[in-house]
């Protein structure tokens, strides 16, 4: 039974990994910042991935957020196949990296482009919008996905994982009930000859 345990925790661990994107299998995209990297509080900004490689997907990330947003990749300028995140107002700056990924293999990424630092300066009067929000224009986040494909390993694998558990545990349980069952009798059997021979030797 702990073999079979095993065996299933080997294919769960190689579904999850399936479902993780993995990233540094292309080259690096690069990254602007529109105005520029520094800017005032309130102006708009919007980050450019480019590439010369073809990419259909790219992605950008915020340092310190555990998701992102994506869009797909735009007509060819000048050489280059590029996507423009609009991030709004600023208030607050923060530091951003890009991958670029094949609709075909969407779980495989590039590496990270050279990473952009962009600050903003004077009074923020409210929170930057985060570029993890999803909307209409750009599509769902990768979280989304992984949640779903994790979700649909983790369910019927746990229950599953739980189910051998509990009939290795029973089973276990079961043998010791059995192992301890002839020395129970045995003392029982002591006790009733025991009282016989005290009952002979009262009547003799």
């Amino acid at each position: 039974m702990s073999l079979t345990v095993v065996s299933m925790a080997c294919v769960g661990f190689f579904l999850l990994q399936g479902a993780w994107p993995h990233e540094g299998l292309y080259e690096k995209p690069s990254l602007s910042a529109q105005p520029g990297p520094t800017v005032l509080a309130g102006e708009n900004v919007t980050l450019s991935c480019s590439s010369r490689s073809s990419y259909d997907m790219y992605h950008l990330s915020r340092e310190g957020e555990a998701h992102e947003r994506r869009l797909p990749a735009g007509t060819k300028v000048n050489g280059t196949f590029q996507a423009n995140f609009p991030l709004g107002p600023a208030t607050h700056g923060g530091t951003y990296r890009c991958f670029g990924s094949f609709r075909d293999s969407p779980y495989e990424w590039s590496k990270s482009s050279d990473p952009l630092l962009v600050s903003v300066t004077g009074n923020p009067s409210n929170s930057w919008p985060s570029p993890t929000e999803p909307s209409s224009e750009t599509g769902n986040p990768r979280h989304l996905h992984v949640l779903i494909g994790t979700s649909v390993v983790k369910i019927p694998f746990t229950i599953l994982l739980f189910f051998l558990l509990h009939r290795w545990c029973s089973d276990k349980k079961n043998a010791a009930v059995m192992d301890q069952e002839p020395a129970g009798n045995r003392t029982v059997n002591s006790e009733d000859s025991d009282e016989q021979d005290h009952q002979e030797v009262s009547y003799a």
